[in-house]
């Protein structure tokens, strides 16, 4: 009897025991202290179990092991911050993305359908020769390659292939594709003209020169004597003869040419020799030239003006500020075929806007000229400009001082 009385006491005991470790156990498990063996099923189905739960923090964990960041690599990206050039960036994707929309749209079947200014627009934003040259040959095949065209993709910076096999027409002989072209001659005479500013572009004067001697007196004389070519063409092949040839001077095309619009498109495309230019417009066509066409052609041979084009041009170089604006003025309202007889409304406000222009380059230059001789005679010409407008244009009659227009051609 007391032999089962222990036995039952050493069970019970046991038993209380092994259900006080257990709870212990329980307890430190809890509490995440326990560290037990990787190859335990229990271990093993905790794992499992904490691989597919939330994540628990343990404040024991964090003191022996390090931070979760550091036990589990977890990388925290840094929170964008907008640069100082993110307007920048974001007007870059802008274009990108209007690049691609446009390669989208006009794929080359679609280009035909295009407006010429939308599709020059179109090939202004084009920086991969292979396009340019699918384009070239795409128009070429299907008989639409004008000049306009081709000079658009030509004059494109990113074009280099003027004499490889990748297109199908060679552009320095562009007369031997006469036959598909179509061209009338000036086309081809112009589009040669072209070829000395591509040519500029490059840094080749050796082919601007071989290009002139070739082309001059075959082709642009005579288009020079017929005056057949556009303004455009005109002032690029003075700029580049005078520049690289210089077989005769500008004062001996002003009187051989004896025309207006030749003498002015001489000036725009001339730096350094505006006042001599100017001065034998006024004598050459003295009896052609009117009274808006004089005053400009005064101010812009005037002392006080021409010391401050000088001394630009010594400081600068090519950089003629006051010069470059007064030779906007005459291209961009085509001073050289400016009617001041024709008063529709189109041609006053064009006068209006010479006018206008004028007055403001002369009053904003007003401190740079001041020291200069010949400044006064600057007042003389506002003072005609003005009047012209008050009685011309805005008929008024009754003024104080009647305007002096001979008194602007009496100096030569």
């Amino acid at each position: 009897m007391r032999l089962i009385r222990f036995r039952t006491i050493v069970r019970s005991l046991s038993r209380k025991s092994s259900s006080s470790s257990k709870d212990s156990m329980i307890l430190a498990d809890a509490l995440n202290l326990l560290s037990r063996d990787k190859n335990d099923e229990g271990s093993k189905l905790k794992q499992a179990t904490n691989s597919t739960t939330a994540f628990q923090p343990s404040l024991f964990q964090n003191l022996t092991q390090g931070s979760a960041v550091e036990r589990f690599q977890v990388e925290h990206e840094p929170s964008p911050i907008k640069s100082p050039n993110q307007k920048t960036r974001e007007k870059y994707v802008t274009n990108l993305l209007l690049g691609i929309k446009l390669h989208r749209v006009a794929d080359n079947s679609t280009l035909l359908s295009l407006l010429p200014k939308k599709v020059g627009r179109y090939i202004g934003t084009v920086e991969n020769e292979r396009r340019l040259i699918e384009i070239l040959q795409f128009f070429y095949f299907h008989d639409q390659l004008n000049l306009k065209l081709l000079m658009e993709l030509v004059l494109n910076r990113n074009f280099c292939s003027l004499q490889e096999g990748k297109i199908p027409v060679k552009l320095t002989l562009l007369r031997d594709s006469h036959d598909r072209l179509q061209w009338k001659e000036i086309d081809y005479v112009q589009f040669d003209i072209v070829l000395l500013k591509k040519y500029y572009d490059w840094g080749k004067p050796l082919m601007i020169i071989k290009n002139l001697k070739a082309n001059f007196n075959k082709y642009y004389a005579p288009a020079l004597e017929t005056h057949s070519l556009l303004p455009f063409y005109e002032r690029i092949l003075w700029k580049f003869y005078f520049e690289y040839i210089k077989q005769f001077d500008e004062i001996y095309y002003i009187r051989q040419l004896d025309n207006i619009k030749s003498t002015f498109l001489i000036l725009e495309s001339s730096q350094e020799k505006s006042k001599v230019i100017c001065e034998e417009a006024l004598i050459q066509h003295k009896d052609e030239l009117n009274i808006l066409q004089q005053i400009f052609l005064a101010i812009v041979s005037n002392t006080a003006v021409q010391s401050r084009i000088n001394t630009e041009l010594n400081l600068n170089g090519t950089q003629l500020k006051l010069l470059s604006l007064l030779k906007k003025v005459s291209i961009k309202y085509k001073l050289s075929s400016l009617d001041v007889n024709n008063m529709e409304e189109d041609n006053k406000l064009t006068m209006y806007m010479v006018i206008n222009a004028l007055e403001n380059i002369l009053w904003s230059s007003q401190y740079d000229l001041a020291s200069n001789d010949g400044h006064n005679e600057l007042f003389g010409y506002l003072n005609d400009l003005r009047c012209f407008r008050e009685e011309k244009l805005m008929k008024i009659k009754g003024m104080e001082k009647e305007p002096i227009w001979n008194e602007v051609i009496r100096l030569y």
